[in-house]
């Protein structure tokens, strides 16, 4: 019964992983998804974005701003470990181009296993602190994670419940770092910054 429902549930993903990566494209979603999926190695991003925004929160909200982006590193280094040491060598879940035929690949091939996605689970995490602190930007935050997770299926290097297990687990990671900074930062309990 549970294998049977497991076998099911497997060929679903197999399914929607087919409809995101080669049925829902276009020529412009070709040439976009790929920059987003490896968004962090843009050098654009990496030199004039991150920067920037770094500016902006040091500016609007001071001393704060070194605290959100210790609690976003701690996020995004429990979910990347938990991933990458934990989850990963347990389930090793092969990528849909070492088990699949007709994947359209859209960026470099990876290697390592597929479940859950680092991606996700990275974004998400981050997604989940800065969403503490600034409330109305929650939309745009996990809008922003989101589209890397569909971008990673998209772009043929994961499975759909690839990123969703990361993104849960990514939600998890952020809870879990805002849980410990609340313990060495009593001040910031239940406070909004921006």
């Amino acid at each position: 019964m549970l294998q049977n429902l497991l076998g099911r549930l497997i060929a679903e993903d197999h399914q929607w992983f087919y409809k995101i990566n080669a049925v829902w494209t276009a020529g412009w979603l070709d040439q976009i998804m790929p920059v987003i999926t490896d968004l962090h190695k843009e050098w654009w991003f990496s030199l004039v974005l991150a920067p920037l925004i770094l500016i902006i929160w040091i500016y609007k909200g001071r001393l704060h701003a070194v605290g959100i982006a210790l609690c976003c590193l701690l996020a995004f280094a429990i979910a990347d470990a938990a991933s990458y040491r934990l989850i990963k060598p347990h389930v090793q879940r092969e990528r849909p181009s070492f088990t699949l035929q007709n994947v359209q690949l859209r960026t470099n091939e990876h290697s390592g296993f597929s479940f859950p996605s680092n991606h996700a689970a990275n974004m998400f995490a981050i997604a989940t602190v800065l969403s503490f602190f600034a409330l109305r930007w929650k939309r745009t935050f996990f809008g922003l994670a989101a589209l890397i997770a569909y971008s990673r299926v998209y772009v043929g290097v994961h499975f759909p419940l690839d990123v969703i297990g990361g993104a849960i687990l990514g939600i998890i990671s952020g809870k879990l770092a805002l849980e410990i900074s609340f313990k060495f930062v009593k001040p910031w309990r239940r406070k909004k910054y921006f």
